[in-house]
């Protein structure tokens, strides 16, 4: 069961027509993290959850005592993914991030288009794909550790990082065909 927590206003992307499409079989609730008379049904549904999946700015669930530390304590077989546009460290952790900026920086927009041409972004938010299909991943591998630790974990995922990884083919290429 997945349940998609929204703020009281709701979620920007219910203005996209993919929306539906990225919520499928979701339940939804809506929620004032802020709001101390909301956090204890949000520390109910952690209490009970396998996982949770964040993508706040960094810092941002720490200054409302929510970070991993916090929901650790909460439940320790919580396994946390954190999907943020450069990590949750590091000196570009404050660097804006959208599906445009994270291909250009994760070299994807390099890969794509004409090689005497302007880069050119692939159609839809092929960064995000990446990088939930990289989160899922670790979730799961995550999930499989737990079995046997019993312990959960924090995952900092980088989305810039995790378009990057995707491009392997470009590096064989230029090797093999002596590309720039």
């Amino acid at each position: 069961t997945v349940i998609k927590i929204e703020n009281p206003a709701g979620d920007p992307s219910r203005a996209s027509r993919l929306f539906n499409y990225h919520n499928l079989n979701k339940l939804g609730i809506t929620l004032d993290l802020q709001n101390p008379q909301e956090k204890p049904l949000f520390h109910t549904l952690i209490r009970n959850a396998d996982a949770s999946v964040e993508s706040f700015s960094p810092g941002h669930l720490e200054a409302l005592h929510l970070g991993y530390k916090d929901l650790r304590r909460i439940n320790p077989r919580l396994i946390t993914l954190s999907l943020t546009g450069f990590g949750q460290t590091g000196r570009k952790r404050a660097y804006h991030s959208c599906d445009s900026v994270l291909a250009a920086f994760g070299g994807q927009m390099h890969a794509s288009g004409i090689l005497t041409g302007k880069p050119r972004k692939l159609f839809g938010p092929q960064s995000c794909y990446a990088a939930s299909l990289f989160g899922a991943n670790a979730l799961l591998l995550s999930l499989r550790q737990r079995k046997i630790t019993g312990r959960g974990r924090h995952i900092d995922l980088s989305m810039q990082e995790a378009v990057a990884s995707t491009l392997d083919h470009v590096t064989i290429d230029y090797f093999q065909d002596g590309m720039t």
